[in-house]
């Protein structure tokens, strides 16, 4: 009997995306979400009554799920009084009425385990699966969702989430270069990773923004982080809130070489734009806006939310406040 060559790519593309998993669980430090962190809230924004309804998207291969590593967003977003809910099911008009902010962090679809596969096993360079996690009904349905009043948080770290997740953002103008940024000038000095970024009022990558703002002072944002991420290129209009200094480089594999690497100088980590009537935020890395810790070498690593000296926390809760509009309420 003869099998569809479209099933039989799903088969092919599952078995990768299963036998990936495993190697990554072998190969490289389990990141996972940090089960001690503790949301630091005033006062929440919202009582239960009338509270808007956070959506975080599990029906695309996410690497991030509210069970998962995204479970320190979910008990921040609750403790500040959001209702929030996993998306089990394909994009559509009917699955995104009555939420107020879709979250999806590192869609990778069949392609994109596929892929991921090849780069935690050292083949990166051997094969370039292209493929995205969306379909394009999915994009316009969330693309309508947004024009009418949604506020939608796209994170998408370094290859291959950049491909897979590169339609919706192309969507509202969105470039993204599936690479790996480092910047050797501005990066943490404690770690010492050139790929862990510092963006802050000090060294000038914060850009003015609600999400850096807040609304007053004790909401402003001095000092973000991010661990290894990619780089996104916003259309006119967009608000470029984290901005990457003339050091920083792209490179286009984790393990390029240094001639590899192109100047990254003016794109940008954290995009905010408006949308017909709705609002969007794209991320060029995911671990910042949650809580994730590793251990590596005997000693535990932190990642996010939970890494001392920094506002990753009010970051995000400044980013939900305006993708829920709450400075028009």
């Amino acid at each position: 009997m003869m099998i569809p060559a479209a099933r039989l790519g799903l088969v092919f593309y599952g078995g990768l995306a299963m036998a990936g998993l495993g190697f990554a669980f072998v190969l490289i430090p389990a990141q996972d979400a940090d089960p001690y962190f503790v949301p630091l809230i005033r006062q929440a924004t919202f009582q239960r009554r009338g509270a808007p309804t956070i959506l975080i998207d599990e029906a695309h291969w996410n690497t991030h799920r509210l069970d998962g590593r995204f479970m320190p967003l979910g008990r921040l977003a609750r403790a500040d009084g959001f209702r929030v809910a996993a998306n089990v099911r394909s994009f559509s008009a009917a699955g995104l009425t009555g939420a107020r902010v879709l979250i999806t962090g590192n869609p990778l679809g069949w392609s994109g385990m596929a892929q991921q596969l090849l780069n935690v096993a050292g083949l990166e360079a051997a094969a370039d699966i292209a493929g995205d996690a969306f379909t394009t009904a999915e994009v316009q349905a969330v693309s309508e969702w947004v024009r009418n009043g949604g506020g939608l948080l796209l994170t998408a770290d370094h290859a291959p989430c950049g491909r897979t997740a590169q339609l919706l953002a192309a969507q509202f103008g969105v470039r993204m270069s599936n690479g790996y940024t480092e910047d050797r000038r501005f990066h943490d000095t404690v770690s010492d990773s050139a790929s862990f970024l510092v963006f802050s009022r000090a060294n000038g990558l914060l850009g003015e923004h609600p999400a850096t703002d807040g609304r007053g002072l004790i909401e402003r944002v001095n000092r973000v982080m991010t661990f290894t991420g990619q780089t996104l290129d916003g259309p006119l209009g967009s608000v470029a809130f984290l901005k990457l200094s003339p050091h920083a480089v792209d490179y286009p594999r984790r393990s390029s070489k240094e001639r590899e690497g192109r100047g990254a100088g003016g794109r940008a980590q954290g995009i905010a734009l408006h949308y017909g009537k709705g609002r969007v935020v794209v991320l060029g890395e995911t671990a910042m806006v949650t809580a994730q810790r590793a251990r590596a070498g005997g000693q535990e690593l932190q990642f996010g939310m939970n890494r001392s000296g920094n506002d990753n926390q009010q970051l995000v809760l400044n980013i939900l406040h305006w993708l829920a509009g709450v400075d028009e309420r």
